[in-house]
């Protein structure tokens, strides 16, 4: 843990108000600097407030202050606000930007700016909610967008990284006593424990419905090798995603879906518990190269963590799970004895690093990569496995 702040704080001076950028990294391992807009601008800022919350050492804090000015910009999500700046607009992920940089922040100091900004993170997200599918929609039409008929799909698209972005609606329930957040979390999670959990446990990527009834129609997958495989970064999903459910409302149903989809994962790992980026080719033996992707395992290992304290004696299982995991990532993928080196992960894959019907076709600077949100749940694992009662940004 020493090691890892030492890496935070270095990469802090190092950044200043920069958002650090693994698309741009040099051979030395430095993130490029980038202005932000994209879904993984809290991940950086999230482990400031991690270092802080960990340590209460003030200057991690001191330099999480620097980027409000950038959240105060991003929240405005206007289309003039987004094109000048280069931003995507704000949409299914507008959670995981604002849970683990205002709602963390809120936490740590009671900073009322930052409860505001949060507040209205959560309106946006939950005006994304389809009434009739009773699912929260994932993608806008991008400017690059030209297929008609993708462009329709996407209005009645949900995917499974979804369930990590309902605790900033169940925060905003809690702080503000309004149903209409806890409403929203609660069907859109029913919705993808229905349609989106297979029968052996594992998960799809993403789930259509029929952009104006509502009606259901089918998997597919963005980042996987296959419609019909299991994506690892998306189970991890459902597993952190299901426990934090079960914390907030108690329903059996998520703890049992969070048994099936930890267990499939689990299950699926090699004797390396790194897993590899789609359990679906572990298999098949067309497949060519099987990476793996490290930060799935942290988030695996985040949910394990989560769950374990409510299992009681049970618990030990999960968490002696997310201990292996994390002693084989650190092992194998971990950069804290590289001098210079600025991500403290390898072996991310960004994915899909092939589709099965062109298994030939690996994508470049999609494999064997760091990721920033591979380094926030690796650095979050760790911090909880040694201190279960810090504070819980989710």
């Amino acid at each position: 843990m020493n090691q890892i702040l030492e890496r935070i704080a270095k990469n802090a001076a190092a950044l200043g108000t920069k958002h650090p950028d693994v698309n741009t990294m040099d051979n030395d391992l430095h993130y490029g600097r980038g202005h932000g807009g994209s879904w993984v601008d809290s991940f950086w800022v999230g482990m400031l407030y991690l270092a802080y919350a960990y340590s209460g050492d003030s200057t991690y804090l001191t330099y999480a202050d620097g980027y409000q000015p950038f959240y105060r910009l991003r929240i405005k999500d206007t289309d003039a606000v987004c094109e000048a700046h280069g931003f995507m607009k704000l949409d299914h992920d507008t959670g995981f930007l604002f849970t683990l940089s205002q709602v963390a922040r809120f936490k740590l100091t009671g900073d009322r700016e930052a409860r505001d900004m949060a507040l209205r993170a959560a309106d946006i997200l939950a005006a994304r909610f389809h009434e009739k599918g009773s699912f929260i929609r994932a993608w806008d039409t991008w400017k690059w967008d030209t297929n008609p008929a993708f462009i329709r799909e996407k209005k009645g698209k949900t995917i499974i990284d979804s369930l990590m972005n309902l605790p900033l609606l169940m925060w905003a329930f809690g702080e503000t006593n309004d149903s209409r957040y806890g409403d929203i979390a609660v069907r859109h999670a029913d919705t993808v424990l229905r349609y989106m959990v297979r029968a052996d446990g594992s998960t799809c990527h993403t789930f259509n419905f029929d952009p104006d009834t509502g009606e259901p129609i089918g998997e597919k997958t963005g980042q996987g090798y296959a419609d019909d495989s299991c994506w690892s970064r998306g189970q991890s999903w459902a597993v952190y995603g299901f426990a934090l459910l079960y914390a907030y409302t108690g329903e059996k149903r998520y703890q049992d879906a969070f048994l099936r989809v930890a267990d499939y994962f689990w299950d699926h790992l090699t004797t390396v518990k790194v897993p590899v980026w789609d359990f679906a080719v572990l298999t098949d033996d067309t497949a060519p190269y099987k990476p793996w992707d490290s930060s799935a395992g942290c988030i695996a290992a985040c949910g394990m963590l989560e769950m374990a304290a409510h299992l009681g004696t049970d618990g030990a299982r999960y968490r002696a799970r997310a201990a292996a995991i994390l002693d084989h990532t650190t092992r194998l993928c971990a950069t804290l004895g590289i001098a210079g080196a600025e991500p403290i992960l390898l072996h991310g894959c960004g994915g899909p690093a092939y589709r099965r019907e062109d298994p030939s076709r690996i994508k470049p600077g999609i494999c064997d990569t760091p990721l920033l949100f591979g380094d926030y749940f690796y650095t979050e694992a760790l911090m909880r496995m040694e201190k279960p009662d810090m504070v819980r940004f989710w």
